[in-house]
């Protein structure tokens, strides 16, 4: 899963700048969408290679349980809970990912767009607003599909 974490994330970073580079996002407003659907999932499939990988960054569960356990992929203990604290904890993660971003987009403006380096990255409340449900969406994409692999192979 890390490959696929370091694979999404630099998958990413080239559309991102081959679209400013070819000024796609203002030719093409809609690529904005699946990029920011994909920056979601990723977000995600972060956070579950954190967990899975949380013996690696110290953070054992006490009981032994896995790591699925704790974003609601397994269903163990009280199932309901479970999963909708998953989902919480996922569309969480892709939400703090996202708002860094759109915090991102807003210093390049300040301290770059506006000196007259390159266009402007943050186009609107609207869009900022867009941004981040796209965001949550591929998130929560992620999370189902993630659940569903997880549950399939019984891990």
């Amino acid at each position: 899963m890390g490959k696929a974490v370091v694979t999404i994330l630099l998958l990413i970073g080239v559309a991102h700048v081959a679209a400013i580079l070819n000024l796609w996002y203002f030719a093409y407003p809609w690529i904005d969408i699946p990029m920011h659907f994909v920056g979601g999932a990723w977000a995600v499939v972060l956070l579950f290679w954190i967990f899975r990988t949380r013996s690696v960054i110290g953070l054992n569960h006490p009981h032994g349980r896995s790591p699925e356990c704790h974003l609601g992929v397994l269903g163990r203990g009280d199932e309901i809970l479970s999963k909708w604290l998953g989902v919480i904890l996922a569309l969480s993660f892709a939400a703090f990912i996202g708002v860094l971003w759109e915090f991102f987009e807003f210093f390049f403006d300040v301290f770059i767009s506006s000196k007259g380096y390159m266009a402007v990255a943050q186009l609107g409340t609207a869009d900022t607003m867009k941004d981040l449900f796209f965001d949550l969406l591929g998130g929560l994409f992620a999370w189902a599909v993630i659940r569903k692999i997880l549950l399939y192979h019984g891990q």
